[in-house]
């Protein structure tokens, strides 16, 4: 028998909302790990029949296993995750998209939460929960067994938004897309309207057009995703952990931060002047990974170099930091290197660190 779940009361009648979700698992050549994130949704204590998986990937393998477990497996050619996504939205039944990157874990109540979040009130757009780092080769089970779920969520009407703007950046409420769930209809509407805009930092772009939308947002500072450190994720991928090689460090380096720069610019177009924002927020980050892209003892396109223009952005604890961006700029390639060398060895260490916290 199904269980409905009961909304809110009128005083003449009662009104339930039911909800189906979407888990969307994308997956670009590295497929190591895939397995253990569709396990990790298939053992949900979220009825079947409540939700769908949904992987899209751009090789061949586990189509038998999938098939056999009621996984829809989508091959395709696209390459990065937001063209996957916008693949597998498509074909998608549920009115709430859960993410889940190929190689994070869902811990097993996690969609039951989600479910209850979105059912409970069709005024809640967008959620949030926290995740835990763990080590590639971490025992899984034992990890989950030890946390908690015993922490209030916040929950932050549409009308609060810009005022509790600093309380969701203390909870890191856009990062990972393994911790966000949203309404389909959200990433629809922006989705219409820029095809060819959602393809990177994809966490950002949910988190903030969430954010326009007039729809709340419930910040859940439970763990319920669990988020794997090795040198085949992507952000640590793209930082010096695992990576033995300077020069290659320096290449990935480069391309990430060109990604991430053009994503933020898009989001100041997302969030269409709002101060707020833009102020405590987009616009530091901004700036920050342009300090980031003149340590790099390589050409690079202006367009990713710090300017003088920045630093109206820039937080005044950190204006000597950017200043020095600013000089190393003009600086000769073999002064840059030692610099870069440093960052590069600082990275394994600031890897290392997070094994264990909770963000």
């Amino acid at each position: 028998m199904k269980k409905t779940i009961k909304v809110f009361k009128h005083p003449i009648t009662e009104v339930f909302v039911m909800v189906f979700i979407s888990v969307v698992i994308p997956a670009h050549i590295k497929k190591e790990y895939l397995l253990d994130a569709v396990n990790s949704a298939l053992n949900q204590t979220l009825s079947r029949d409540k939700y769908e998986i949904i992987v899209i990937k751009n090789f061949p393998d586990y189509d038998e296993y999938l098939s056999n477990s009621g996984v829809i497996a989508i091959n395709t050619n696209k390459k990065t995750g937001g063209e996957k996504i916008i693949e597998a939205l498509k074909i998608s039944r549920g009115e709430i998209i859960s993410f889940l990157d190929y190689d994070d874990i869902f811990l097993p109540h996690k969609l039951e939460m989600v479910y209850k979040i979105f059912s409970n009130d069709d005024k809640v757009g967008y959620y949030r929960n926290r995740l835990l780092y763990f080590r590639d080769g971490d025992n899984i089970h034992s990890i989950i067994k030890n946390i908690k779920y015993t922490k209030k969520i916040i929950r932050i009407k549409n009308e609060e938004k810009e005022a509790k703007f600093k309380l969701m950046m203390e909870n890191s409420a856009y990062i990972n897309n393994s911790t966000i769930s949203l309404r389909k209809d959200i990433l629809l509407r922006f989705i219409e309207n820029n095809p060819h805009k959602y393809r990177n930092i994809i966490d950002n772009i949910n988190f903030y057009i969430s954010l326009m939308s007039n729809y709340d947002v419930v910040l859940d500072p439970n763990v319920l995703t669990l988020y794997r450190v090795s040198k085949n994720n992507f952000t640590f991928g793209n930082s010096s952990y695992g990576i033995n090689d300077f020069q290659e460090w320096v290449r990935r380096k480069i391309n990430y931060l060109e990604m991430v720069i053009d994503g933020l610019y898009l989001l100041t177009d997302i969030v269409k002047n709002n101060y707020i924002y833009l102020k405590y927020d987009i616009y530091p980050r901004l700036t920050f990974y342009k300090c980031l892209s003149s340590l790099l003892p390589t050409k690079i396109d202006k367009k990713y170099k710090l300017h003088f223009r920045d630093l109206k952005y820039a937080n005044k604890k950190k204006t000597p930091l950017f200043l020095f961006c600013l000089t190393l700029n003009y600086a000769p390639a073999s002064i840059k290197r030692l610099f870069a060398m440093k960052a590069y060895k600082s990275e394994v260490k600031v890897a290392e660190n997070l094994i264990g916290h909770e963000q």
